[in-house]
């Protein structure tokens, strides 16, 4: 099946409501598989379709039909979050020289998609009100002195772990579960790996989650409510699945 044709059937799909406003395409490799054509050929009648506006590419999500009053809806949200931070910024809750929460924290707290809180932050960019760097994330400027030096990455990493100390008190990641992978943490505070993989050594060194080094799965340990308060360096590895309990090292303060 030529290119032309396959886009000809989208598009026909998106207009009878098959693929409604709003919904994701199938995946393209079942949409290859269903057309018998390469993955080659797929995107080549998928493009006219992203050209012309028919489909919208979303990161992580795939081919996305747009709906007009949500791209509205959206809009209007990133409005309200540029006020909301722009007034921050003026009463000095986010001060000059530190770290902006990610946007992954910022859509958690209005209830929007990043992609809405990367919006928001767009025009206070441009107003050079905030600065990016990336992958470390955004951060406050004063617009007299736009390129004085970003904010020290050590503080990012630590406001990135008491995050994620807040959800393993909270239960969001309850004890003895696996913690979202650190190319996934990255994405969801908008942060880079490395700020993510500093955050977590933090978290290593208070006991509160423990390492797999060859998979570099990270995972809660059981004793997630017992805060390093105490003093103990506490090291765990979740129990195997055959219900045997792991072992606990601990450092005790005495020196034994």
């Amino acid at each position: 099946m030529t290119p032309g044709r396959i886009t000809k059937i989208i598009k026909g799909r998106v207009a009878d409501g098959t693929y409604g406003r709003g919904t994701v395409l199938p995946a393209e490799k079942h949409l290859a598989v269903e057309f018998g054509v390469s993955h080659w050929v797929l995107r080549q009648a998928l493009q006219p379709l992203k050209d012309t506006g028919v489909v919208h590419a979303i990161c992580g999500r795939g081919n996305l039909v747009p709906d007009p009053q949500a791209t509205q809806s959206a809009a209007r949200e990133a409005r309200k979050i540029t006020k909301i931070i722009r007034e921050r910024l003026a009463d000095g809750r986010y001060t000059v020289g530190t770290w902006l929460p990610g946007a992954g924290i910022l859509a958690a707290e209005f209830d929007v998609s990043p992609s809405t809180v990367q919006a928001a932050l767009r025009s206070l960019k441009q107003e050079k009100l905030l600065a990016a760097l990336n992958p470390q994330g955004t951060y406050v400027i004063d617009p007299q002195h736009p390129c004085a030096p970003p904010p020290d990455a050590q503080s990012h990493h630590v406001a990135i772990g008491k995050v994620i100390r807040e959800r393993l008190r909270n239960g969001t990641y309850p004890p003895g579960s696996r913690l979202p992978t650190y190319a996934e943490l990255a994405s969801e505070l908008g942060v880079g790996h490395t700020t993510i993989s500093n955050a977590l050594q933090l978290l290593r060194k208070e006991g509160l989650v423990s390492e797999r080094q060859r998979s570099k799965r990270v995972y809660a340990v059981r004793s997630a409510s017992e805060h390093p308060e105490s003093g103990r360096n506490v090291t765990r590895e979740p129990a195997p699945q055959g219900g045997r309990r792991s072992k606990v090292h601990q450092s005790s303060v005495s020196g034994q």
